[in-house]
């Protein structure tokens, strides 16, 4: 608290003191993580596996990544490069295709690299 006494009287009153914040710069988390996947570890060829509910543990290979921002035609990528880039997926040991975004593989938590 701080005693502030008004000019010309003799009431003193008390506010509380204002406190200087330090200025403290936002610092990202830059580790590997085991869970969530980082877009620079998604690469083709990769080898993922799933932990959903059905077909669980069962090993997928990344054979495209495709950027639909700029065209609806699609560009090919080697590396996926923002959150919004499709992924194809397709199953080891069958021909099952998927085709997500990135941003669900990343934030789905249930696939993990292999």
């Amino acid at each position: 608290m701080m005693a502030v006494r008004k000019k010309g009287s003799n009431v003193v009153t008390l506010r509380p003191a204002k406190l200087k914040q330090a200025s403290t710069k936002v610092q990202r988390w830059q580790g590997e993580d085991s869970v969530f996947l980082h877009r620079s570890q998604i690469r083709i060829g990769v080898v993922l596996t799933y932990f959903g509910r059905i077909n669980h543990g069962q090993r997928w290979r990344v054979t495209e990544i495709m950027d639909y921002r700029t065209t609806d035609r699609g560009r090919k990528l080697e590396v996926v490069t923002q959150s919004t880039d499709a992924v194809t997926l397709v199953r080891i040991g069958s021909n099952q295709t998927r085709r997500i975004s990135f941003m669900y593989l990343s934030y789905s938590a249930i696939w993990r690299l292999a």
